[in-house]
């Protein structure tokens, strides 16, 4: 499966990053380093990815908790793609997956939504299993979800149903979105409604520069020149076809009110951990009714590929 290959690649990275620093100290102090001191750095650099045969630490109360209501609510399913998913105990999709549902929640943070959500906490919660949707740690075989949680119930924000659930958590606040910040409302689209496959992510672009700051040869000069780097994420950028393209980029923009609903829009770059699928200039648009029904559209430029390539 692609997932494995891909955390395979992610694991050989880590332990790259680890050679290419010890190659740069033994050229800039030309002294001899010891071979235990490399193969205990290694060592630790294999421990981060999850293969470590330590034990894991212990559970707080509050994963304990979270991970109990996650068990309630939710079960996981095998849909037949790369990796299981999450889905409601009451849902007909899939065949629930045995090993990806003894799982453990190994992390819980806050989602800075610049306190716009006052009636439920919107969280990140990272597993040790592969089958929540904002973002899969590959090599370390574990994921991360982002929930709604009114203290009572947790409400999944990705996933299949995750236009259906965002839908329902802004009716729940009962809000006027001209209240939130269009920075915060369009990293939280991004990492729930418009994050359809947790192996891609979306940048949120504001200016040219947000592109600019990806050529690979303006990267390397602000870094010296270092005569080995991982690229990852970097391009050839075209700056004369980015010339032409600027007019089009503008920052996030929310026009509308509670009486009429609102639109949204934002451009953002979508980038693919898997290399045969081409990075995107994408332009969002958000519509939300006034009872927060939500319809998306997204609009591919045609010319992302003479701008970066």
């Amino acid at each position: 499966m692609y997932f494995k290959r891909a955390a395979y690649i992610e694991l050989s990275v880590r332990i790259s990053v680890i050679k290419i620093r010890i190659i740069s100290m033994v050229k800039t102090n030309k002294r001899t380093v010891n071979m235990g001191f490399i193969t205990f750095v290694l060592a630790l650099t294999v421990n981060s990815t999850g293969c470590s045969t330590s034990s894991p630490a212990p559970q707080s109360e509050t994963e304990i908790q979270l991970q109990s209501l996650l068990k309630q609510q939710y079960k996981v399913v095998n849909t037949g793609g790369d990796y299981s998913q999450l889905v409601s105990q009451t849902s007909n999709t899939g065949i629930v997956a045995p090993a990806d549902s003894n799982y453990k929640v190994i992390k819980v943070e806050n989602f800075d939504d610049s306190g716009f959500f006052q009636h439920q906490k919107i969280l990140l919660i990272k597993v040790n299993k592969m089958f929540l949707e904002a973002w899969l740690f590959l090599a370390d075989f574990e994921s991360q979800g982002i929930f709604a949680y009114d203290g009572k119930t947790l409400t999944y924000l990705n996933g299949i149903e995750r236009l259906k659930n965002v839908s329902s958590i802004f009716a729940r606040e009962n809000r006027s979105l001209e209240q939130a910040s269009p920075s915060m409302l369009a990293n939280f689209f991004t990492q729930t409604i418009l994050h359809g496959d947790p192996m891609s992510r979306i940048s949120i672009i504001r200016s040219p520069n947000d592109i600019l700051d990806r050529d690979y040869a303006a990267m390397r000069a602000r870094l010296g020149n270092p005569s080995c780097i991982l690229c990852d994420h970097y391009y050839t950028v075209n700056k004369v076809e980015l010339q032409k393209f600027a007019p089009e980029i503008k920052v996030p923009m929310l026009s509308g009110n509670k009486k009429d609903g609102w639109k949204f829009t934002f451009i953002g770059l979508r980038e693919s951990r898997n290399p045969t699928v081409p990075s995107s200039l994408v332009k969002f648009a958000v519509s939300i009714s006034p009872k927060f029904a939500i319809q998306v559209t997204e609009n591919v430029f045609g010319i992302s590929n003479k701008i970066i390539r």
